[in-house]
């Protein structure tokens, strides 16, 4: 982590990072969605909130006015996801808390994600089957992945020992 900016996600939007591929409820809600998968991949900082994130922000009644999450039962969603998730990472994910989040969590909660081991809160939610799906395809439609490293331009050190002279 390391950016000045900071995303805001309540804790059942961990999971839904997970297998977002660009589809959502309207195209304002899409376009704001792949800005925030956007900001994960160059590893920008994650906040938990209570209540309405960054996710949730083109849900405003108007503006100025805090957004709703589109979601029944949001807060309890929360909970759930809070939960596995910290059963899962050995690490508790509470509100008002940085989280950390870089390639070994991504494939660690993408593993507990496709074994159902953290899906609790997905119950009900109408993109499961969706979720299912991107699971199924091992995330390759996933918008939010962390680059591999770049290779290094130099040769690869070898470990190797020259030959023993037989002569000696």
């Amino acid at each position: 982590m390391g950016s000045i900016v900071t995303i805001k996600l309540r804790s059942h939007h961990l999971l839904c990072i997970l297998s977002y591929m660009g589809m959502g409820h309207t195209p304002t809600f899409v376009l704001n969605f792949n800005a925030i998968a956007q900001r994960i991949r160059e590893g920008e900082d994650i906040w938990i909130v209570a209540g309405p994130d960054d996710i949730c922000a083109p849900f405003a009644p108007s503006e100025g006015e805090l957004p709703r999450c589109p979601c029944e039962n949001a807060a309890e969603k929360d909970r759930l996801a809070a939960e596995a998730i910290t059963s899962l990472l050995g690490r508790p994910v509470t509100p008002e808390t940085p989280f950390e989040f870089n390639a070994d969590i991504l494939a660690k909660m993408r593993a507990g994600f496709s074994s159902r081991q953290i899906r609790q809160a997905c119950s009900g939610c109408d993109w499961e089957t969706i979720c299912d799906a991107v699971s199924l395809m091992k995330y390759q439609n996933a918008l939010v992945f962390f680059p591999p490293p770049e290779a290094s331009s130099s040769p690869p050190s070898s470990t190797t020992q020259p030959p023993s002279d037989p002569q000696q």
